[in-house]
């Protein structure tokens, strides 16, 4: 791909993020869901949503306001393709922008989620919440399967696979383990959350609390050990 069209596309996801996040959710439904207007992904969306309330976060009215102005845009244009057609799949472009507007048209009409959606939490719900954990802890389990001697072994082969393009994953895992220490502050809780429902590895430590406190320790490690160069902040 030329590189001035890495530049305009990297431009378009930029402005409009709020509609790139909900299109990537919307990537990994199920399509007959989408089709059939179903409710389940979206209510997947506003869970996630409102457990990234914040003052930098997005809103339902910021990504709506975004999706509908993608969708006024022509097919042609440079904002269209690389946001609206990655979930074309082989549909033509006025059945996605139907899909579309009916997602975004139910995201408008219950713009936030009862408290019955929050609570249990079931897999697939801590999945999109912890999305980079959750790619971990696939790693985690891979790395066992190859007879690694510890934990921080795993974490080594993880770190080598993302470096040196540290700056866009180390400090996204890092903030997740850190909110599921906070949103579970309890031993019993985080077993409960990432054992029994997730049923994830945990690294060789005693508890999920200090398998986690260690695991973002070391990352932050890193972080420090190589990634002190101010000139990697404009490739941010």
């Amino acid at each position: 791909m030329p590189e001035e069209t890495e530049r305009t596309d990297l431009y378009w996801y930029r402005r409009y993020g709020g509609a790139v996040h909900f299109v990537e959710f919307l990537s990994h439904a199920q399509r007959q869901d989408l089709n059939e207007a179903s409710p389940i992904p979206v209510e997947r969306f506003h869970r996630l949503l409102t457990a990234s309330t914040g003052p930098i976060s997005r809103t339902v009215e910021e990504v709506v306001a975004q999706v509908r102005e993608v969708l006024s845009l022509p097919d042609t244009h440079p904002a269209f393709l690389p946001i609206v057609k990655r979930i074309s799949g082989h549909q033509n472009t006025d059945a996605v922008r139907s899909m579309l507007e009916n997602c975004i048209s139910a995201l408008e009409e219950n713009s936030r989620p009862s408290s019955e959606l929050l609570l249990p939490p079931t897999s697939r719900q801590i999945q999109d919440l912890y999305p980079l954990l959750y790619q971990f802890n696939g790693h985690l389990e891979a790395s066992y399967c190859d007879a690694i001697d510890s934990s921080d072994e795993a974490i080594e082969n993880w770190l080598n696979e993302v470096h040196p393009s540290c700056r866009w994953k180390v400090p996204r895992l890092v903030s997740e383990v850190h909110m599921a220490l906070a949103a579970y502050p309890t031993e019993e809780m985080l077993r409960y959350v990432f054992e029994e429902i997730e049923q994830s590895a945990m690294g060789d430590h005693p508890s999920w609390t200090d398998w986690f406190t260690h695991l973002a320790s070391r990352l932050t490690e890193h972080m420090r050990e190589h990634h002190t160069d101010k000139g990697e902040l404009s490739k941010c």
